[in-house]
């Protein structure tokens, strides 16, 4: 298979073949029918966030706190990570992407 890294960059930030083939990869799971399977837990997640926010009753980082989260926890979710590992899964993943 590729390169998990091509010049220091993710496979799906990097340029052909290695982005092709994550794609390739990666697209079953994005098709409008999957995305579908998640917007019941991505929702839910979505207002869980907020709810946070609110209860906190003190100001929020939208980005960090709202906007970064839910695509890496709906990736969690797909990939079957248990919601109290979430908070591992995303500094992992942040690790991974942020080098």
């Amino acid at each position: 298979g590729p390169p998990l890294l091509q010049n220091g960059v993710p496979p799906i930030s990097a340029d052909p073949p290695l982005h092709t083939w994550t794609r390739r990869l990666v697209l079953p799971t994005m098709s409008p029918a999957r995305v579908a399977e998640y917007e019941v837990f991505t929702r839910e997640l979505c207002r869980r966030l907020v709810t946070e926010f609110v209860e906190r009753g003190d100001t929020a980082d939208a980005a960090a706190e709202y906007a970064q989260q839910i695509p890496v926890r709906v990736i969690g979710h797909i990939l079957g990570v248990p919601e109290d590992m979430a908070p591992t899964f995303t500094e992992w993943v942040r690790d991974v992407l942020e080098f």
